[in-house]
């Protein structure tokens, strides 16, 4: 019984402090309970069970109403304290009954004792639901007054973030490129236009165009796209998106909503919204997907895009790619074609007899289209030369070169599939773009530059930029896109870097013009959010592939590591991963402190799992101590704060908050973030009545005027 009176004692000090009437009545009823105990004559058992029962429901009781103000008591929490008490009164009935004397009561005992304990079970049943829900009540109004606060703070931090243009988020077509010559690929074209147009039931198509390189992919989906038939099918939804610029599944995202008009932050929700909402449907090409999806570690993410780009019900995809394999992320329509293979002797000779105006008796032509095994993009590439050189000088030069240099960049035997570096070597050499001074230097530089080059763009390196594109673009080494801009197909870009990798010389104009778009990033957060968002995804292909460069071939530059950072933040802005140089800057030997500081933060907001953001901003905060600039130091305690658990963060979120205060009024924005965060962990430590005035503090300080210094920090929140 001693256990009993100690509950007692417990539920005493929680009933005087509730000053509820009905936890008084179970007190004295449980202690009736347990002197009655005392004198039972019979069943002593049984006596031990109930009491042990009761026992149980003290200190239940006292569990559930500790820490309970007597306000916070309704109609329902009292009655379900008083059915409490009845089942107990009921406890005290049959234990009362075992000290009577005789034979009835005692035929009569079992019975009473299992109906006293499921009558008392079922009290305690109906008391802890009551708790249960009266605690969820008590939550959710502090949860509810903690969300208008927080909504406070967002609309605080938000306001000067641009105002969402409806135009953004819409669909905007543009004129496609022309179909082309196609020769040779007519069977396939009736393939898949059956698989669009007249196969209702397979609707949405999901094609991929499979080959080698210079097979005619692109020749055959533009032919596809600008069908009478596609046309009436889709009208003017039809787009043509190359991923050719595309290195990384960011990149292939930046391609294709630069190219369809999306713009803003969120472009992944944002394209997928705009592609669902219209009630047309969509003709979607992407050109030389190959790119992005084969850089092996974007692979997952690719086809995980490519996935919610299938997903929608009103979108048909038609993929070129270079090769035989097809990516995993949706279902493709059925027959799937097979990989193109090589054009018969009779179409090559009608493509080069076409771009080349020849007859076709040119002596030896045969043999020496027998030589390009049939690939279209060579043969063309052959033919385009033929325009202005002699048949015989071509056939020379082909004969003293061989196969010998012109192999594409591939493991295991060299087969006819590998024989496009022949057609790219023959342009390069060509006498167009041997005789045009600059020509070959810029083909280079274009090595570099998947968006291409606007010819207005001035380089110390070239007298006439637009002189050497021309040459460029009568050899069918570049093309000016729908930007207007100058560009090279990506086989031929990385024949060049192979090659002839262009010197340093070409590169160093560019640092000046990348660090120059880097002011532009900071502005980011500002009303101007969306239209610098625009100029700068647009940017970024060439920034990363210049920078990839760089960080590979002139690891003593320092200047690649800074952009890289620098843009890390515009590609938070816009939900796009980051970028793979990011990691590579901060081992590289010539990064500064300051550098490597810049780019943990920006690694912190990246990290994967709660313990390696933890393990990047301790290392963040080690960094910033070592360089001793205060404001630094006070970043690095705010990320490592928030990375921390509740219970460890508080203390260093109050050392940040400390150190912004010290710094003065210009980091009030600061303040107030310290300020919003503390209220977050402390309110995870079920401290919710300081939770919330660390909120009410936040804006407060968030809705002072402020002019706060530009910080990683800031433009990161």
């Amino acid at each position: 019984m001693a256990t009993g009176l100690f509950a007692i004692q417990a539920l005493r000090q929680v009933g005087n402090l509730s000053g509820v009437p009905a936890v008084q009545a179970i007190l004295g009823t449980a202690s009736l309970i347990f002197e009655s105990a005392k004198v039972a004559r019979s069943n002593r058992l049984a006596c031990i069970r109930v009491i042990q029962l009761v026992n149980e429901t003290l200190n239940i009781v006292q569990s559930e109403l500790g820490g309970t103000d007597a306000n916070d008591f309704n109609g329902e929490a009292i009655d379900s304290l008083k059915q409490l008490n009845r089942a107990l009164e009921s406890v005290l009935d049959f234990l009362q009954y075992q000290s009577q004397p005789g034979l009835l009561h005692r035929l009569q005992e079992h019975s009473s004792e299992r109906q006293a304990r499921d009558e008392l079970s079922r009290a305690i049943s109906a008391f802890q639901s009551e708790c249960a829900i009266h605690l969820h009540r008590r939550i959710n109004i502090l949860q509810e007054r903690r969300t208008r606060v927080q909504i406070q703070t967002l609309d605080i931090l938000n306001a000067t973030a641009s105002e969402t243009d409806d135009a953004s988020s819409h669909l905007h077509p543009r004129s496609l490129p022309s179909a082309g010559l196609l020769i040779g690929r007519n069977a396939e074209q009736r393939v898949i236009l059956n698989q669009i147009c007249t196969a209702p039931s397979s609707f949405p198509a999901r094609i991929v165009i499979l080959g080698g390189g210079g097979m005619g992919k692109s020749t055959l989906a533009l032919s596809v796209l600008n069908h009478p038939s596609i046309v009436d099918e889709f009208g003017d939804h039809r787009f043509f998106i190359s991923c050719e610029s595309a290195t990384s599944a960011g990149g292939l995202l930046a391609d294709i909503t630069s190219h369809v008009g999306i713009s803003g932050d969120q472009l992944r929700k944002r394209l997928l919204a705009a592609l669902a909402s219209t009630s047309r449907k969509i003709m979607l090409v992407l050109d030389n997907f190959e790119t992005p999806w084969e850089v092996v570690d974007q692979r997952v993410e690719t086809e995980r895009f490519l996935g919610e780009l299938a997903s929608l019900s009103n979108v048909s995809l038609l993929l070129t790619m270079r090769g035989s394999e097809r990516p995993i992320g949706a279902s493709w329509s059925v027959p799937v074609l097979e990989p193109l293979g090589a054009l018969d002797l009779e179409a090559s000779r009608q493509i080069f007899c076409t771009v080349s105006s020849l007859s076709g008796d040119e002596e030896e032509l045969e043999q020496f289209l027998e030589l390009l095994d049939g690939i279209p993009l060579a043969v063309t590439l052959a033919a385009n030369m033929a325009c202005t050189e002699p048949f015989a000088i071509i056939l020379q030069r082909w004969q003293e070169e061989g196969t010998k240099s012109l192999q594409a960049e591939r493991s295991g035997p060299v087969t006819r599939m590998s024989s496009l570096d022949v057609s790219i070597k023959l342009s390069v050499e060509s006498t167009r773009v041997v005789s045009t001074p600059g020509a070959f230097e810029l083909l280079q530089l274009l090595a570099l530059l998947p968006n291409g080059l606007s010819e207005q763009y001035s380089h110390l390196s070239f007298k006439s930029i637009r002189r050497a594109a021309s040459a460029l673009k009568s050899a069918l080494l570049a093309s000016s896109d729908c930007h207007g801009r100058t560009r090279s197909l990506t086989p031929i870009r990385l024949y060049v870097l192979r090659h002839h990798p262009p010197p340093y010389s070409l590169i160093v104009p560019l640092e000046r013009e990348y660090l120059d778009l880097t002011t532009i990033i900071r502005k980011l957060g500002t009303s101007r959010t969306r239209d610098l968002l625009a100029q700068l995804t647009s940017e970024w292909a060439n920034v990363e592939s210049v920078c990839g460069y760089c960080l590979d071939n002139f690891c003593e530059a320092e200047w690649p590591i800074s952009v890289v950072t620098e843009f890390e933040t515009m590609l938070f802005f816009a939900g796009m991963p980051e970028s793979p140089h990011l990691a590579r800057g901060s081992s590289n030997p010539v990064a500064s402190l300051r550098q490597q500081l810049a780019i943990l933060f920006r690694q912190i907001r990246r990290a994967p799992t709660k313990l390696e953001e933890t393990i990047s901003a301790r290392k963040a905060m080690d960094l910033a101590q070592t360089i001793g600039d205060d404001d630094l130091i006070a970043e690095a305690g705010y990320l490592l704060g928030t990375a921390l658990p509740a219970v460890e963060a508080v203390e260093v979120l109050q050392r940040a908050l400390a150190s912004y205060e010290q710094l003065g009024d210009q980091y009030l924005i600061q303040q107030g973030q310290c300020w919003n965060r503390l209220g977050i962990k402390t309110f995870f430590t079920n401290n919710f009545i300081q939770s919330l005035r660390y909120s009410s503090k936040a804006v407060a300080c968030l809705k002072q005027p402020t002019t706060s210094p530009e910080s990683s920090l800031l433009r990161s929140t």
